[in-house]
């Protein structure tokens, strides 16, 4: 829970906020599920990825109930009601708030950072396999291979994701998600 308590400090309210009404995703009528808490629900599901929902809003509310305003007397929202949530605000919020707050932090006393007073970046990638979902195949298509000249899909789609990040402090500044195919990178 203390991750989630240090992060919102460097999110405030406001920035979420800012973030919704610029994606258009603000909340228009009062949920139990605020556009807000959505969001910080996103971040909870990176951070701990070995949970299902309802136990990752149980860390959220628990957490940041002040932001929320999150009432105890309140049923908590099922599985479906979260997975629908995450719908309805969809991939641009996230993608906007990590545009408005990933920016290079290095000091010039950070060590490794600088050469010659130039901020050293690098170019980093990872690939991710992802359920193996009709959707999922749909939107990221299929890991493909070759064998005796015959190409074979595989399961498990798969991502790649590039990143730009900062040297000293290893922060990300940018990234490119795309889906990956190992033929373009044999």
């Amino acid at each position: 829970m203390i991750v989630l308590e240090a992060l919102s400090r460097f999110l405030p309210p406001q920035t979420i906020r800012s973030v919704l009404t610029q994606t258009a995703r603000h909340s228009r009528r009062i949920r139990r599920l605020s556009a807000a808490a959505v969001v910080w629900l996103f971040i909870a599901i990176g951070i701990w990825t070995d949970l299902d929902m309802p136990a990752i809003w149980r860390q959220v509310v628990g957490t940041l109930r002040s932001l929320f305003l999150a009432l105890e007397a309140r049923r908590p929202p099922s599985k479906l009601a979260l997975s629908q949530a995450c719908t309805r605000a969809g991939p641009r919020v996230l993608r906007r708030l990590f545009v408005e707050t990933s920016t290079p932090i290095a000091l010039d006393r950070t060590h490794g950072a600088f050469y010659k007073r130039m901020r050293l970046m690098a170019i980093d990638g990872i690939r991710f396999e992802i359920p193996d979902t009709p959707a999922n195949a749909a939107a990221f298509g299929q890991p493909r291979t070759q064998s005796n000249g015959q190409t074979i899909e595989g399961g498990y789609p798969q991502i790649h994701t590039i990143f730009l990040a900062e040297t000293g402090t290893h922060m990300i500044v940018e990234a490119y998600i795309n889906q990956f195919d190992p033929l373009l990178f044999a």
